[in-house]
């Protein structure tokens, strides 16, 4: 749950809601919105000035990103070339780059439990890949999402933030992406999806917040007889 939520040197200001075990929920909005500020603001990368982030009732101090994960929050950003991939490195380093403490004894990496996770992603989201060594500023734009998506999928991460996870990939992929979030709800995981694409969000999300400068300024229940034309009304009026 997030209360009376605050930017430090912004403008996304009160924002309270709360995100249920297993629940997904979506945030619309225009470009401008504060839908990328909010998310980036619970994950620790955007300052807050005020308000509280609870789990399970308790307060948390989350200040930056590192914090988020180790409190098993997972936070696929909106431009995966300048901030959800590491381009020059590997698919299997980007894939394995959540995991590493994890999967390390007394500061030595255990090769062996790194590398069946990554292929065990590659082969669950069908990256279209020659080897895990290749690197993965050479695969196609929904082959980088899926990798993106794939490191925050080890079954520890609770709680996933999804900023335009669809954006710039083909239908294909668009239709995998989309059963990997239903199987994560499946899964218990919690999830806000951002997304520009209202019909995106019609067909995933339980719940549709709607941003407008900064604050919510309308909660939908997505239950069957939701419209897009609903959702745009109060997105622009």
């Amino acid at each position: 749950a997030v209360s009376g939520l605050t930017q430090k040197d912004g403008y996304v200001h009160d924002i309270s809601f709360r995100l249920r075990e297993g629940e997904i929920i979506g945030l619309a909005g225009v470009v401008g919105s504060g839908r990328t500020e909010l998310l980036k603001m619970i994950f620790g990368a955007e300052g807050k000035q005020s308000g509280e982030i609870m789990i399970d009732g308790k307060p948390l101090d989350i200040t930056a990103p590192k914090t988020a994960v180790a409190l098993n929050i997972g936070f696929v950003p909106e431009d995966r070339k300048t901030e959800g991939l590491a381009l020059g490195r590997s698919i299997g380093d980007n894939i394995a780059l959540p995991e590493l403490g994890e999967r390390s004894h007394h500061g030595i990496i255990d090769q062996g439990s790194v590398r069946s996770f990554i292929q065990q992603i590659i082969r669950d989201l069908q990256v279209k890949c020659e080897t895990p060594g290749q690197e993965v500023v050479n695969l196609s734009g929904g082959n980088q999402q899926k990798v993106v998506i794939g490191k925050w999928l080890s079954g520890k991460f609770k709680i996933i933030f999804f900023d335009q996870p669809t954006r710039g990939v083909d239908v294909g992929s668009k239709s995998e992406i989309y059963q990997v979030i239903r199987r994560l709800a499946e899964e218990k995981v919690s999830m806000i999806v951002a997304s520009d694409e209202i019909e995106e969000l019609l067909d995933l999300c339980d719940r549709i917040l709607v941003m407008k400068k900064g604050e919510i300024v309308h909660e939908f229940n997505n239950e069957g007889n939701l419209s897009k034309a609903d959702i745009l009304s109060k997105m622009v009026n």
